[in-house]
């Protein structure tokens, strides 16, 4: 097994170890362990970093720009945990690492049903343009998911009346922050896909699955974007 299969699947585990600490960490299964709650977040931080790192040598070993489905997914995994660390680092929130973990996890389980090797070199492959494509795209996902993430722990929270609604406040200006940030890099990935599609096929648009879904995307955004601020 090489280097960076080996610390790909080894990270996979200490996430495991992490979303279990984190998840042992609420409500009272602490108590219940005869566990103190401070340990178990230790435990849980100190495996997500491992496993962070790991996951970033492997990644930087390949290289980090997206040129294959399976480094794809990876890249997803570092830019989920990367933009949660960023965007909501000032406090600890349990649940809302606990979304995170497991969006990481997910896509980097995922990630090992596809095969290393790169992009075809023939006829997309070749073109920089649709490597740019590539990874503004899988980039932008990343800040979607944790805008997501974040949005979905706030109204939780609001829902419950656990915490003061000023405390958690934070949050929802972070989720808009990074949904800004998510959609912007989404329209880099449309106008490079174009670019690309253009010098491969001589036509910038070619009703693939993949280019409507994305344009779908982008579009439903885009309009709630323009709402929100032509409300605020």
């Amino acid at each position: 097994m090489s280097w960076p299969q080996w610390g790909v699947e080894t990270a996979t585990t200490w996430y495991v170890v992490s979303a279990a600490a984190y998840l042992l960490s609420l409500n009272q299964w602490p108590q219940w362990l005869n566990m103190d709650a401070s340990l178990l977040e230790k435990i849980a931080r100190g495996s997500l970093l491992l496993g962070f790192v790991l996951v970033v040598l492997s990644l930087l070993h390949e290289g980090i720009l997206v040129t294959s489905e399976y480094k794809a997914f990876i890249f997803l995994s570092v830019s989920i945990l990367f933009i949660h660390g960023f965007f909501n680092r000032k406090r600890e929130w349990i649940g809302l690492n606990v979304l995170v973990v497991l969006l990481a996890l997910f896509s980097l389980g995922y990630a090992q049903w596809f095969d290393r090797l790169d992009l075809p070199a023939e006829p997309l492959g070749r073109s920089r343009w649709f490597i740019a494509h590539s990874t503004l795209q899988f980039l932008s996902y990343g800040f979607l998911a944790v805008s997501f993430a974040t949005w979905f722990f706030y109204w939780i929270s609001r829902w419950k009346r656990r915490v003061d609604e000023k405390v958690i406040e934070p949050l929802l200006v972070a989720s808009h922050k990074m949904l800004a940030i998510g959609f912007l890099s989404l329209t880099g990935s449309v106008i490079s896909g174009f670019i690309s599609t253009q010098q491969v096929y001589g036509s910038y648009w070619g009703w693939e699955p993949n280019e409507v879904l994305v344009l779908v995307l982008w579009s439903v955004l885009a309009g709630y974007l323009w709402k929100k601020n032509a409300l605020s």
